[in-house]
């Protein structure tokens, strides 16, 4: 293109405005000559998920965090100090790290001539207590929306006007929803600790102490305690420090422990039991200036504490339940940090402990510094390679205040060297969760909390960009699981209006349930399908599909109750795969036992009841004399059903006419086999418009003793026939009919999605990690690989979808650790969708896509 400007004479001010003009175009042309860099097809989408910027929040108007809490809901909540002094700040942030607008004014409620909260702790009713106060316990509470809650103490604001209560350090919500705070009183000249318990309406508990729900505890001339927990049999363990003055004027500085009875009592030997330590208190002197800052509790009763009073270096020390030093922990129960000031202690649900504060440098600079240990004391290497992360945000930057999320990521704050507060979000291995990546876990009280072990299994989309994931959630023993749909929003965060804080659940009616494929309907409702399980041993099972409202409640003019079970033959029936029909109904598939294992389907009505049309009672099954497995189900729109899987190691498909009976015009007598060179399962199938069929799954071949896996994936007319390119000079399909993708040792394909613009793409894990391969349909199938890694051991893809005009999202499970899973979402940048008819040729029927809402 060539493009001829003139400027002709004319006026001093017009030849200006055609400079202008001029100046202008060029500029135009140089950027569309010149575009902004941008991410490239198989990069991680940074805009998904992700946590503010590269995995930094600052808070606008703080100058430091002192606590943080995590909402049920992934709703983060902190205090901090603005630097106007009585002033209370409470911020809550979306789990993306923007505040939240729902929150107090944009995110932020701040409350003037009030008091300084420094600690944080959330009741059950979703009601922030913050508590803090110098001169005198102070609590307050906001409610859900961040107001001051009227119903607390009339005000919303407790003032505890005790004369010995001068300093309060923390607070304890109990599991009863009483209110523990413990800090500082002054009895007879010097300070012990003091620690008061308050009604859930913030008034003193006058069964606790003395009557006056009060207990101050003595240890030496000074005394201040800082963290306080609460055991499973309601006993508190409160922790701080003792200071003495010695008789030559030396000060000593001890970590200073006592266990309560519920009461508020010292728990001593009176009853005959050993007591803590014996009379409910004790001290530890390691010889220097030691103090404990934060105890947390370990679910075999042991308690470790941090110490950070020898600045540079800090002890952590662990406690067998009677109080006598652990041995077998570190060295005689103590483990010494060097170099680094450590304040903030958690307890990981694999029993690991993760530990901040900050680290100075040889140049006098200040980093966080954070610090995970194994069970028994010795560095954790799977945290950032040594144990030890110490991020440098670009001054003196000191960590104070620390939360775990329930998927294993790590919420740490404080103060960075221009005196603001900084909040940063990390994977479990230490690094910043810079997005591309999400994991959650299922929080719904009381029953599923940190340590529960989700997997997703099924994914569908809806119009507006949200989408829904099934799977299934066992509890930390895996003695008994539930059936899930969870909605996240287009940009990858849990949707809290759908059901309990995102997740709809199905509670049995076995002792294990799980949903392995889910599927929206025109009118919005969701529909999951899977099995229930009623022993332990798997072999009473039945097909369970059920239905939710919109909103996430079960719908109830679904089945019975919302729920339909579907019991073949009486033995192991687990539904695999889900499909709507174009009349509404619905077809669930997978492998039934009776005195072997066979194809089972079967087919519902819309209002979920068997179909009495469909080989005569609602359910048919295809009988394979040999190995085999059903995985994968499509209806097309003639209602013809297509199932896809394994028999004696060939990819297998059958197609069924609509009253349930094999199709003779497909492959043989309805019946397609194919062999591709080794041992070969589908997994997943994908319908065209024209009515070609693609299925996707692995093929293992062996050669020697070493074997190799790849995704496979297999191209067939609409009469079942695996179609090769019979002019390789002028081919519109794939010159083979098969595509392998092998990128690493083990490749395997679960799922399978097909774009209206001929844009195949399969997903499933490559070496235990996530993995897909996008590839044309109307051609040379030439591969884009995506990959990612999660954090901790094998992940792997069930499912996958295209996204928007340019996405691929994919979503399975993530196993943190031998103890936990959780579900794990991956969004990366792909081609851009290019409307418009694929030259593939019409073999048969023409087919409207088929479009799931």
């Amino acid at each position: 293109m060539k493009i001829i400007l003139t400027l002709n004479q004319t006026t001093p001010g017009l030849k200006h405005l055609w400079r202008s003009a001029l100046m202008l175009a060029l500029l135009t042309l140089l950027c569309w000559s010149f575009p902004a860099a941008q991410a490239d097809t198989g990069d991680l989408d940074t805009t998904f998920a992700g946590f503010g910027s590269n995995g930094l929040v600052t808070p606008p108007g703080l100058k430091d965090i002192y606590d943080i809490a995590f909402q049920p809901d992934g709703r983060i909540v902190l205090v901090g100090y603005t630097g106007i002094l009585n002033q209370l700040a409470v911020y809550r942030y979306l789990p993306d790290g923007r505040l939240d607008p729902s929150f107090g004014s944009g995110g932020k409620a701040i409350f003037a001539d009030m008091f300084g909260a420094n600690a944080i702790a959330l009741q059950s009713d979703g009601g922030i207590v913050v508590g803090g106060g110098g001169g005198s316990f102070q609590l307050a509470r906001l409610t859900p929306g961040g107001a001051l809650d009227p119903s607390f103490d009339g005000d919303g604001w407790a003032q505890d006007v005790d004369p010995q209560l001068k300093y309060l350090h923390n607070i304890l919500v109990q599991l009863d929803g009483k209110i523990v705070a413990c800090g500082t009183a002054e009895v007879g000249g010097d300070s012990d600790f003091g620690v008061t318990r308050y009604t859930s309406g913030g008034a003193r508990d006058t069964t606790f102490g003395g009557g006056d729900g009060k207990v101050t505890i003595p240890f030496g001339d000074s005394d201040y305690c800082n963290d306080i927990v609460q055991q499973n049999d309601g006993k508190l363990v409160v922790a701080g420090l003792r200071f003495d003055t010695g008789a030559f004027g030396d000060d000593n500085n001890d970590i200073a422990l006592a266990r309560l009875e519920s009461d508020g009592t010292l728990d001593d030997n009176s009853n005959g039991d050993g007591g803590f330590d014996g009379d409910g208190k004790l001290t530890t002197d390691f010889g220097g200036e030691e103090g404990a800052e934060t105890v947390v509790l370990q679910p075999d009763g042991k308690i470790v504490v941090v110490d950070s009073y020898r600045k540079e270096s800090s002890y952590i020390v662990r406690y067998l339940p009677s109080g006598a030093l652990d041995g077998a922990f570190g060295s005689g129960g103590k483990i010494t940090i060097l170099y680094d000031s450590l304040r903030e202690l958690a307890l990981q649900s694999d029993g690991k402990l993760l530990v901040l504060g900050y680290h100075k440098s040889s140049d006098g600079d200040f980093n966080f510094a954070l610090h995970r240990l194994l069970p028994n004391g010795n560095p954790d290497n799977t945290f950032d390679s040594d144990g030890i992360a110490r991020p440098d945000f670009g001054g003196a930057d000191s960590g104070r205040a620390l939360a775990l999320q329930p998927d294993g990521r790590i919420l740490a704050a404080g103060t960075k060297s221009n005196a603001a507060g900084l909040l940063i979000r990390l994977w479990p291995d230490g690094s910043l969760d810079t997005g591309g990546q999400q994991t959650h876990s299922l929080t719904f009280a009381p029953s599923y909390q940190a340590g529960y072990l989700e997997s997703a299994y099924g994914m569908a989309l809806q119009p507006n960009g949200a989408f829904l994931v099934a799977g299934q959630v066992y509890n930390p023993q895996a003695t008994v699981s539930d059936a899930f749909v969870t909605r996240f929003t287009p940009n990858g965060l849990p949707d809290t209006s759908f059901g309990t804080n995102g997740s709809a659940f199905i509670f049995g009616p076995g002792l294990f349930g799980a949903a392995t494929a889910v599927a929206v309907q025109p009118d919005g409702k969701i529909v999951i399908a899977g099995y229930t399980a009623y022993n332990a041993q798997y072999t009473a099972m039945d097909f369970l599909v059920a239905r939710f409202l919109p909103s996430g409640g079960i719908d109830s003019s679904f089945g019975s109750g919302g729920v339909t079970l579907v019991d073949f033959v009486g033995g192991a029936d687990k539904a695999t795969a889900l499909a709507l029909a174009p009349d509404g109904k619905i077809v669930v598939a997978g492998p039934i036992q009776g005195s072997r294992y066979v194809w089972g389907v079967a087919r519902l009505t819309a209002s979920g009841q068997l179909d009495s049309s469909f080989n005569q009672g609602g359910w048919t099954f295809v009988d394979f004399n040999g190995d085999n497995e059903v995985n994968a189900v499509l209806v097309q729109p003639d209602s013809k059903i297509i199932l896809g899987g394994y028999f004696k190691g060939d990819f297998a498909l059958q197609r069924l006419v609509e009253t349930g009976q094999p199709d003779p015009t497909f492959g043989n007598n309805g019946l397609t086999l194919t062999n591709l060179g080794g041992t070969e399962a589908i997994t997943a199938l994908a319908l065209a418009p024209n009515g070609w069929l693609y299925a996707a799954g692995y093929r293992t071949t062996k050669t020697g003793n070493t074997s190799n896996t790849d995704m496979a994936l297999a191209q067939y007319s609409p009469q079942g026939i695996l179609t090769a390119c019979d002019d390789p000079n002028n081919c519109h399909i794939w010159p083979s009919g098969t595509f392998f993708f092998d990128q690493a040792l083990n490749d395997y394909a679960y799922a399978l999605d097909l774009r209206a613009d001929g844009q195949l793409v399969a997903a499933g894990c490559s070496n235990q990690h996530f993995a897909a391969v996008q590839v044309r349909t109307d051609g040379e199938p030439t591969p884009r690989p995506f990959n990612t890694d999660f954090v901790g051991l094998p992940d792997c893809a069930s499912a996958v979808k295209f996204s928007g005009a340019n996405k691929i999202l994919l979503a399975g499970a993530h196993y943190l650790d031998g103890s936990d899973n959780n579900i794990a979402l991956a969004r990366f940048e792909t081609t851009a969708f290019t409307p418009g008819p694929t030259p593939n040729p019409t073999r048969g029927p023409v087919y409207l896509p088929i479009i799931m809402r």
